[in-house]
């Protein structure tokens, strides 16, 4: 054996180990394509043998899906046009099957000066990748469509609640103000039970609203000056009775360094507030609440809520921020709610272009911090 076929047998040997099929082609304008080699996975990926390509050096474009013809047919332009590509493509194989392909190819102009070029491509059947590539796809197109119809769901049950829940606080109201004669001991404890039902339904239909907005990118701030110290006593106002029903104390401490005004959403700073406190409340069986309102650096001012509560179990810490989550307090506390008040929180300081931060050791609190970027505002409302 000399050198010339002991080297065609070692490159033989080379290219049976690999699964990709190689090939070696002239194009030019003049004699179209001519074939120097094929090799023998032409057959494994295709299903034809490897004769009907040699005999027919058309037929590979013949097996090409209908639909990626135009783009077969840019990939040989660009390679006649001595431009190496890489394009992927379908085929039909001999069983029916289609099948997905990559084609890498070089070029090395023709050595003789003609037109044309000498083309050296590999072929790889990326079939299981593109099967995958389209699972991912239709399970991300599926996942939104849920997240779309959900939050559609939301929006319009929680906006079919509010009108009703809104008549039946109103009218309990009144009848709690006598309205229609004065009401017995018993009475009056019964309609301050529904009305206690009915502000909570309605809150968690306001979350509710205000998470399907969230998450369809529909709730816009009203972006104003207000003075961040009256939202704290607004806060402690509203909370001190619940706070002293369980036997808290509720304090409140506003730096000396927090400006005047700020420019903000004031009902919103309100909202994520109060859930904070009413968090701290609710899981709080004895010992303090603590809001401060301080300037953290030069470029933001912040509002933290601590509590001397059950606290968070470091593995829940993570995900408490997630819609619908809540934690598991094993009967330490009462956990009724929907577990969006801490989403809602994050989205909405989020929005405002603040971060919120969070430190918590199980039986000894919890901290909440929310960042707000510091922007004064140019008038004092008051």
């Amino acid at each position: 054996m000399n050198d010339s076929q002991q080297y065609d047998t070692t490159l033989h040997k080379v290219v049976s180990t690999i699964s990709d099929h190689i090939y070696v082609t002239d194009l030019s304008q003049e004699s179209g394509t001519t074939t120097h080699f094929l090799s023998e996975n032409i057959q494994t990926i295709t299903g034809y043998p490897l004769e009907t390509f040699q005999a027919d050096p058309t037929f590979w474009q013949s097996i090409i899906h209908p639909d990626d013809q135009p783009l077969f047919l840019e990939h040989r332009a660009k390679l006649a046009n001595q431009q190496g590509n890489e394009v992927e493509y379908r085929l039909k194989r001999a069983d029916g099957q289609v099948v997905w392909v990559r084609d890498s190819s070089q070029v090395d102009k023709n050595a003789d000066g003609k037109s044309g070029a000498t083309v050296y491509g590999i072929i790889s059947d990326i079939t299981p990748r593109r099967k995958t590539q389209e699972a991912l796809l239709l399970a991300r197109d599926r996942a939104l469509e849920a997240s779309r119809l959900k939050s559609q769901l939301l929006a319009n049950v929680s906006h079919d609640l509010r009108t009703p829940l809104t008549t039946i606080l109103g009218y309990a109201q009144l009848l709690e103000m006598g309205a229609h004669g004065p009401l017995a001991d018993k009475q009056r404890e019964t309609i301050s039970g529904i009305i206690k039902s009915a502000k909570y339904l309605t809150n968690l239909v306001n979350d509710l609203l205000d998470q399907a907005k969230l998450e369809d990118g529909k709730l816009k701030l009203n972006i104003t000056s207000f003075v961040p110290s009256d939202i704290v006593n607004q806060v402690q106002s509203n909370m001190s009775v619940p706070a002293h029903t369980k036997g808290l104390t509720l304090i409140t401490d506003i730096g000396p360094d927090v400006p005047l005004t700020v420019t903000g959403d004031p009902d919103r700073v309100q909202q994520i507030l109060a859930n904070l406190v009413s968090n701290a409340i609710k899981f709080t069986t004895e010992g303090t609440v603590h809001v401060r309102l301080y300037r953290p650096d030069t470029k933001h001012w912040a509002l933290q809520v601590s509590d001397t509560g059950i606290g968070i179990p470091t593995a829940e810490q993570p995900y408490i921020f997630e819609p619908f989550r809540q934690v598991d307090t094993a009967g330490k506390s009462d956990t009724s709610g929907a577990g969006l008040g801490l989403s809602i929180v994050k989205q909405l300081t989020t929005l405002m272009g603040g971060y919120i931060s969070l430190e918590s050791e199980e039986g000894k609190g919890s901290i909440f911090t929310i960042h707000l970027p510091l922007i004064p505002s140019k008038t004092d409302p008051s």
